[in-house]
């Protein structure tokens, strides 16, 4: 497998009663393997209704789920309300990923991926020195939080970091230029409409958004991810891989869920 996502998944449920599978690392899976990329899962699920519909959803989708395991309890769900379509996230419970943890069978299978991907909520930070050492390629997606202390702890071994931000201004930049100073290759933000940006420690390359009808902004950011990390796997540019994200986020936003 050349790309491994590791860590959340969940059941979107929305407040009209729909329900779609989702979770960053779940999310940016499915969206590699639609693009054409060979993936893995790694997670827990539930042994409740919820996870075996997530399995269910999951099988067929092209991607190795050999380290998908379901654990007594229950899956994670995530309220999601939305206002015009733009989402916002209600209560949230981690269910059985709370108490997350790779065996040493999962270090080893993740290990001959060629990048890892994953997640604030992912339980498997303090893995990515070790693979980083490895000469893995590393992703990790820290959302909208700037502040974690797993920004500074995880900065000096990324080759990816992503995260969600609003528009193009000074805060945004010199945080950016600050990750790379600390040893991150590229920091990657999608900015909603504005667009999105990377900063790879030498210059800021932007692109717009893609103009299209907003029922549902759920998963937009992991699709981006997702064609992002494709292109550069490929040995695509960076403007390749901004348009490619963009352009999968813009595909997200047009129907309910996030695939």
């Amino acid at each position: 497998m050349v790309i491994a996502s590791v860590g959340d998944n969940c059941m979107d449920l929305y407040e009209n009663g729909s329900r779609f599978p989702g979770g960053n690392a779940v999310n940016v899976a499915v969206w590699l393997s639609r693009l054409g990329s060979r993936v893995s899962y790694t997670g827990w699920i539930g042994s409740d209704e919820e996870g075996q519909e997530l399995l269910r959803r999951l099988s067929g989708s092209g991607i190795d789920l050999s380290h998908m395991y379901t654990v007594e309890g229950r899956t994670a769900t995530t309220q999601v309300n939305l206002i015009q379509g733009e989402r916002t996230m209600g209560e949230y419970h981690q269910g059985v990923m709370s108490r997350f943890k790779l065996t040493e069978e999962d270090l080893s299978f993740l290990s001959s991926h060629r990048c890892i991907h994953s997640v604030v909520w992912g339980h498997c930070h303090t893995h990515f020195p070790y693979w980083k050492e490895r000469g893995l390629d590393t992703s990790f997606d820290f959302s909208d939080r700037f502040t974690d202390p797993l920004v500074k702890e995880l900065a000096p071994v990324l080759d990816y970091a992503f995260f969600s931000y609003s528009k193009d201004d000074s805060y945004i930049r010199n945080f950016m230029t600050e990750m790379c100073n600390h040893g991150t290759r590229n920091v990657i933000v999608t900015l909603g409409a504005n667009g999105s940006m990377v900063y790879n420690g030498r210059r800021f390359i932007k692109r717009s958004a893609i103009q299209t009808v907003v029922v549902d902004t759920l998963g937009a950011g992991d699709s981006f991810i997702a064609g992002y990390l494709h292109v550069m796997m490929a040995g695509g540019s960076i403007r390749m891989g901004l348009e490619k994200g963009s352009r999968c986020a813009a595909a997200t936003i047009g129907k309910l869920g996030a695939w």
